[in-house]
């Protein structure tokens, strides 16, 4: 156990503070020492163990994961989300201000440490399975980790559950089930739905979406017990800024450099940890791990060091890669091929990795602002505004393909790939190949099942690259 907390950025005096509590969680979870020997190898394998600052991160997601769960025992207030949401910010500025309250996505912490790490899933879906959330129904697996966490009574005492309606029906509808057998309040975000062909239809939903976030604001201030204003909002915002600068200067340097300094799997780590609540003792040691990443990632970009050769062909992943899985991304990558971006990274309209901000989108309302930004995001726009960002972020970023997964268990994303791929190819010429999976659940699409499928897209691509030149 020691020498894969080593792995995961702890000193010997952390270890021999924490391990308790860890070991503690761990056996909730049935983590045993094969468990553990697994994930030494994944680290080793998956995870770059020679970048500091990453591993760092690994060990900040473990303490994360630890303190949500054991804050059942400790009576703390338990405010969870997951993904997507739009009240980080809210949430930071409660767990922030008040040692009490815990505030952060359990299910995804899950994902990171039980899915990434152990491969040690298969317990929790199929507890899902077992419920409401039945097999062989194409139901999310991200909704069957959460149910599975309750069934198995290791998702946290939570105080409230913000659910969010902005990306599909069935996490609100799922959300509700929870409340209804786990006892557990509920509070929704509503977006509008109909988002529109074109940029000028974004005004239309911004000020409904500022609404709901304001909402969402007053009922956490209401579970919480104290007034989660404006002013512990932008305090908490400060406190994330480092984090949020160094992470982007971090993807700004991967989606530039050739070679493509970083893989997919740890990029998505930072991209999880930027969108995520977290406590004030882990936001604070994020701080200081992605300035240490960004550090060391530029080193490797100043020496010509890559996951793949130098002018290898680069392609856009949508729409994220796997949260439970990292051996397809590194199977692909083995493959020669480099994915410096994925599409949760992009937005509309021209797929640019900052939100553009104009006057009618800034507003005087600060949450007018973080709406405005939260309806730029491709993955959350309509599928003609998804094609115009995907369209020029393989023009921006000089990419030679794209692969967009088939997430068949998903109601938002499994509808496009097809119309997606047609579009794209005719807007850029680039290869685009359609990929079956699922982001959450690594039961049944692996990287050996799909390698030879990849192996073909390479071969295209490096055609198409020859052919360009």
């Amino acid at each position: 156990m020691k020498k894969f907390l080593e792995l995961c950025g702890f000193e010997p005096a952390e270890i021999d503070a924490e391990l308790p509590r860890i070991q503690k969680v761990f056996d909730m979870f049935g983590i045993n020492q094969e468990d553990i020997e697994r994930g030494k190898d994944r680290i080793n394998k998956f995870w770059d163990p020679e970048l500091k600052g990453l591993a760092k991160i690994r060990g900040l997601a473990r303490r994360e994961l630890v303190d949500t769960i054991l804050a059942r025992e400790e009576n703390k207030i338990n405010v969870c989300a997951s993904l997507p949401s739009a009240t980080t910010d809210i949430l930071n500025a409660a767990s922030f201000h008040s040692d009490n309250v815990r505030a952060t996505y359990p299910d995804v912490l899950v994902l990171m440490v039980m899915g990434y790490l152990f491969d040690k899933l298969d317990p929790i879906l199929e507890a899902a399975e077992e419920h409401f959330l039945r097999p062989g129904a194409a139901q999310c697996s991200l909704l069957q980790v959460r149910l599975g966490l309750n069934v198995l009574g290791l998702y946290p005492k939570c105080d409230l559950l913000m659910s969010m309606g902005s990306l599909c029906d069935a996490l609100p509808k799922c959300d509700e089930a929870l409340g209804l057998y786990f006892n557990i309040p509920v509070h929704y975000i509503n977006c509008c739905q109909d988002r529109g062909a074109d940029w000028e239809d974004l005004y239309r939903s911004k000020d409904f979406y500022t609404n709901e976030i304001k909402k969402a604001q007053k009922k956490v201030s209401e579970v919480v017990g104290f007034e989660v204003d404006n002013d512990k909002v932008n305090e908490a915002r400060r406190i994330r800024r480092d984090a949020a600068i160094y992470a982007n200067n971090i993807f700004d340097l991967v989606v530039n450099s050739d070679p493509v300094p970083m893989s997919a799997a740890c990029l998505q780590y930072i991209r999880i940890f930027r969108a995520m609540p977290v406590g004030r003792k882990t936001q604070d040691g994020l701080n200081e791990a992605n300035k240490l990443l960004f550090e060391e990632i530029q080193e490797r970009v100043n020496r010509g060091v890559g996951v793949v050769e130098k002018g290898a062909p680069r392609i856009l992943y949508a729409p994220l890669v796997s949260l439970a899985d990292p051996s397809i991304t590194n199977m692909i990558e083995e493959l020669g091929i480099a994915i410096p971006l994925s599409e949760d990274s992009i937005l509309v309209p021209d797929g640019e990795l900052r939100p553009q901000m104009d006057e009618r989108g800034r507003g005087e309302d600060p949450w007018e602002k973080v709406a405005y930004a939260l309806i730029q995001r491709s993955i959350e726009a309509s599928v003609p505004m998804r094609i115009r960002a995907i369209t020029g972020a393989v023009k921006r970023y000089h990419l030679d393909g794209v692969l967009n997964l088939f997430h068949y268990s998903c109601r938002y994303f499994a509808g496009d790939p097809l119309i997606l791929k047609d579009a794209v190819e005719k807007a850029t010429g680039v290869p685009v190949m359609v990929l079956e999976g699922d982001m959450y659940d690594p039961r049944f699409y692996t990287a050996e099942q799909l390698r030879t499928r990849v192996e073909a897209f390479g071969e295209m691509l490096r055609a198409a690259k020859v052919a360009h030149k």
